[in-house]
């Protein structure tokens, strides 16, 4: 048993996932040990105490996830980890835990300090945090396949396609939203605003699939889709990938809210426009050489660093004077001004929609002083920050 806790306070202090110890339904241990560690609640402990897998999980009314696994050589013995979830949790979330919980007034704010020190975990992960604890207790493998029942036989779905595969060609109707999607998702991807604006006006007839039972669900789902799709084009046309899924995630979150279906096809339509101006404000520095577009990638997650050529070379395992020309070769521009170039455009970007001190946005990107900040973006903007800050 002393071993168990030992790992088991190891994992925790390296992954901040809780877990607990049970003996004949008895709490015996707890990782992190301290009065504000909220054991799994009452509800969901009977049915974690009475699984019979190897490794098994269950969600939560609070759209988390707990563990559970039982230890070979002590009888009557489970372990309980979690409960983890893919996101934040909201002040919604908490309301409807500490409703569940029937935690008192006094112990709120212990309460929602313990679920925000979990950092979130997507399930995928979680349960393979499961099947490492499970390999440790219990020196047995087992892969995370193991865990599901899959099957390549899915009878209803399949009776269903078969009859949507007739019903449609008898009434000669057909999915053609491939054809639209792959000239929409070329001109994101090429940063083409004239070319997306003509592809918007040109009359064409979609026949989308079903994806809901109402109207709005229905333009929901597909305009999610859409985002997810706009946003992988965007990342071939060069857009930085974290900058591409944070507006990815922000446009979709937006989408949730609403509930006409004038005002989704509108923020649709200035996602797919934002994602492609974007493109075009990036696409003069892409290049179709691999190593290249990964070192611009590289300079764009970390216009907040100090970066050198040096550091870039070092990165990438490359001598600084072979790196500086290939890329020169690549992009026609030297990689010290490229480096620069990334800075000032996200200077520009937090001028324009933050109010951010200006002596802050330098700062944050790392120039030697402000002066040197207001002198380069004057050569590159043909103005100072602060009138440029005018004009938005």
């Amino acid at each position: 048993m002393e071993k168990i806790k030992t790992m088991l306070k190891l994992l925790y202090q390296s992954t901040l996932i809780p877990a607990y110890i049970y003996h004949n339904e008895t709490l015996v241990e707890m990782f992190p040990d301290y009065a504000g560690n909220t054991p799994p609640f009452t509800g969901y402990l009977n049915s974690l105490l009475a699984a019979d897998k190897k490794v098994g999980y269950l969600s939560t009314s609070f759209y988390g996830y707990y563990g559970a696994m039982k230890v070979n050589q002590l009888a009557d013995t489970v372990i309980i980890a979690g409960p983890v979830s893919q996101i934040p949790y909201s002040k919604d979330t908490f309301r409807i835990m500490k409703k569940e919980c029937l935690v008192p007034k006094e112990r709120e704010q212990s309460f929602d300090a313990f679920f925000n020190a979990i950092p979130p975990m997507q399930l995928q992960q979680f349960i393979h945090h499961l099947i490492t604890i499970h390999y440790f207790i219990n020196k047995e493998e087992i892969k995370f396949t193991e865990l599901f029942q899959l099957t390549t036989q899915t009878p209803e779905i399949n009776e269903k396609q078969a009859v949507n595969v007739y019903e449609k060609k008898e009434n000669n109707y057909f999915n053609n939203s491939y054809e639209v999607e792959t000239q929409m998702l070329k001109n994101v991807e090429l940063g083409n605003e004239a070319g997306l604006l003509r592809f918007i006006n040109e009359p064409f007839i979609t026949h989308e699939g079903v994806l809901a039972n109402n109207s709005i669900r229905q333009a929901k789902n597909t305009y999610i889709v859409t985002i997810t799709l706009i946003t992988r084009a965007a990342i071939r046309g060069g857009l930085e990938t974290e900058v591409a899924f944070q507006l990815s995630d922000l446009y979709i979150q937006q989408i949730e809210k609403l509930s006409t279906l004038e005002a989704i096809q509108t923020l649709c339509q200035e996602a797919l426009f934002n994602f492609t101006k974007r493109v075009a404000e990036v696409r003069y520095s892409v290049s179709k050489d691999e190593d290249i577009y990964r070192m611009t990638q590289y300079v764009y997650k970390n216009t907040n660093k100090s970066i050198t050529v040096n550091d870039i070379a070092a990165h990438f395992g490359y001598s600084r004077t072979y790196l500086s020309h290939k890329f020169k070769k690549e992009s026609g521009m030297n990689l010290s001004h490229f480096i620069t170039m990334c800075k000032l455009e996200e200077a520009k970007i937090l001028l324009k929609r933050t109010n951010k001190p200006i002596s802050e946005i330098s700062n944050f990107l790392c120039f030697s002083s402000q002066s040197h900040f207001q002198t380069a973006f004057k050569k590159h903007c043909g103005c100072t920050p602060a009138s440029f800050r005018k004009k938005k």
